[in-house]
């Protein structure tokens, strides 16, 4: 939640709470304040009560950060970079890590949809999840195959037909994983889907697996679903979290109204998360939604939940 400051002697002329900067951002409130003694950013302002006021530019860099930690860089190399090199760590990462994944494990996989053999690309995946594990598999395989496809279709590099060819084999490979899951009645009950204009459900399928291998008990309605519905089944479901993903295809503007409405339309007590690609950009986030930081930080966010008693 962003709030206007009201200091007129400061130069920061919209501002971020704190706790309203770490959901935005994902980075913890404790973990700002320690970079601000330890690193000298960032450099908040403040208000009549002292309370710290986060600028756009501060959270413009906080983004950033954001996305190079998850990355795999250290706060002590990067937190009191410069923006514009920050900016261009995270270009030349995006560079080195397609050429990794082209010339190294995401080879085989890239091979088989080139050659449009779809019965290749089940044997390669499902022997990966046979070996590595489920976790493991949606994390190291799934997300940067999606990632690295995702590009080639944006730069126009990828043939309808081959993303509808990947789409399809791995939502078998995916679909026959999850139900291989031990079924659970415990909390939270998670409800997954997608709002309108959002066709794309391999996100959900992924969170969808990760979730309920910690044990949340997951209800997917797949993609589209008109909003009176998502609200009808969160009652249905008793949800305590409704989970909505966005690809890099859609179009920001015309779905943060959709998310707001949801919000408006479902129990305050119902928290609402939304996640993938897509989400990254929507900007600020309507009040009452999170945005948990990546696939790699489901679990800490499901723990996070539990350990604040939300289903009590």
């Amino acid at each position: 939640m962003s709030e206007p400051n009201t200091d007129p002697s400061s130069s920061v002329t919209r501002a971020w709470r704190i706790a309203a900067a770490a959901r935005e951002c994902g980075i913890p409130k404790d973990t700002l304040r320690i970079w601000e003694r330890r690193y000298g950013f960032p450099k908040p302002g403040r208000d009549a009560t002292a309370e710290r006021l986060y600028s756009e530019a501060d959270m413009e860099k906080l983004r950033l950060l954001r996305r190079l930690l998850d990355a795999g860089n250290r706060p002590g190399r990067i937190v009191a970079l410069p923006i514009e090199e920050l900016r261009n760590l995270l270009v030349q990462g995006r560079s080195d890590r397609r050429a990794v994944a082209v010339d190294g494990r995401l080879a085989p996989y890239l091979d088989c949809v080139d050659r449009h053999d779809e019965r290749g690309l089940a044997r390669l995946l499902n022997e990966s999840l046979l070996r590595q594990g489920l976790e493991t598999f949606v994390l190291n395989d799934i997300a940067p195959l999606l990632a690295e496809l995702g590009e080639r279709y944006m730069a126009g590099n990828l043939a309808i037909c081959a993303e509808h060819l990947v789409t399809e084999t791995v939502q078998d490979v995916m679909r026959l994983a999850i139900g291989r899951i031990p079924g659970h009645d415990d909390h939270p009950r998670v409800l997954l889907t997608t709002t309108p204009g959002e066709q794309h459900g391999l996100g959900l399928l992924m969170v969808h697996a990760l979730l309920a291998l910690e044990g949340a008990r997951c209800i997917s309605l797949g993609t589209e679903t008109p909003l009176h519905e998502i609200a009808l089944a969160t009652r249905i479901h008793r949800a305590d979290i409704v989970a909505l993903s966005y690809s890099a295809n859609v179009h920001v503007s015309g779905v943060a109204g959709a998310v707001a409405e949801v919000r408006h339309m479902i129990p305050d007590e119902v928290a609402l998360w939304i996640g993938g690609t897509g989400a990254h950009a929507m900007n600020p986030l309507p009040d009452g939604v999170a945005r948990p930081g990546g696939l790699h930080q489901l679990r800490h966010e499901l723990r996070a939940w539990r350990d604040r008693g939300a289903h009590a």
